[in-house]
């Protein structure tokens, strides 16, 4: 199952990590590679 990209930040803090830092982007390209995401975390 692939995830949204809504669900990204979620998905990580799910799974015990704290978020520190986050940065998004939209590229315009195909759709499946437009959106990206920069993050920095840590396990809680």
């Amino acid at each position: 199952m692939i995830a949204s990209t809504e669900n990204i930040p979620t998905l990580i803090e799910e799974n015990d990590f704290t978020i520190n830092k986050l940065e998004t982007l939209y590229l315009q390209s195909w759709k499946s590679t437009s959106f990206n995401y920069w993050r920095v975390a840590e396990i809680k």
